[in-house]
């Protein structure tokens, strides 16, 4: 029966890390961190700038390794204002979402179904990952496990295009998106080993150059920032 209903555990799975994590929807802004996100996105909004640099432009100086889950705001911002639970179902989503994704990475690795399951459900309903879901600022970490889960999914299903996507969006979302190159590596090292050291580097040149790029705009805009007075 767990085997002929397993697209339904993996449903289930992921609506109940949604429901359980549904009690702080209405929680406000609750420290200086989250404020900071609605003033960027209100100065952004007014066509005022970076708030941290008096007329200057706010992707110049926004973190390029933050930037997907730092817009997000501003559209949270832009479309709800301040209502409470605009700011929360994205992460709640999104960590329910990383919770499939879990389940699905686990199975392209060659776990059974049923762990595959118990990991993404202790994953998706653990506590310790209550307070990443109830924080606003913690967006980034649950986009960035969105976007490197998706890239390791994609990667081993050669889907290249959307691969790189997922890579560049792991890249995006917080500094430890970083860790998508070696990840990929050593999936190709442990799982493609056979196919020898050519196709190895075929299949990941491309991602090691979209990482390269994304971390020399970022190594330029934090030059550019030292020889700017904020």
């Amino acid at each position: 029966m767990f085997e002929k209903h397993w697209r339904w555990w993996c449903v289930g799975v992921f609506a109940l890390t949604a429901l359980l994590h549904l009690a702080p929807i209405d929680n406000y802004l609750d420290n200086d961190d989250a404020w900071n996100y609605v003033l960027e996105a209100q100065m952004l909004l007014d066509g005022d700038g970076s708030a941290w640099v008096s007329g200057d432009s706010y992707f110049a100086r926004q973190n390029l390794l933050r930037i997907i889950p730092s817009l997000s705001f501003v559209g949270r911002y832009g479309l709800f204002g301040l209502a409470m639970p605009a700011w929360h179902i994205p992460s709640i989503l999104l960590h329910a979402l990383n919770a499939l994704l879990l389940i699905l990475v686990a199975r392209r690795l060659g776990v059974g179904r049923f762990t595959s399951i118990v990991s993404g459900a202790l994953f998706g309903l653990s506590p310790l990952h209550a307070h990443t879901v109830s924080w606003i600022g913690g967006s980034f970490d649950l986009f960035c496990g969105a976007f490197f889960l998706a890239a390791l999914l994609t990667f081993s299903h050669r889907r290249t295009a959307i691969g790189l996507l997922m890579t560049a969006g792991a890249m995006m979302s917080k500094e430890n998106g970083a860790m998508i190159g070696p990840a990929l590596a050593l999936y190709v090292l442990f799982f493609e080993r056979e196919q020898g050291l050519k196709a190895a580097f075929k299949r990941l040149w491309p991602y090691a150059l979209v990482c390269i790029a994304i971390a020399g705009l970022r190594t330029a805009q934090n030059a550019a920032m030292a020889n700017v007075d904020l």
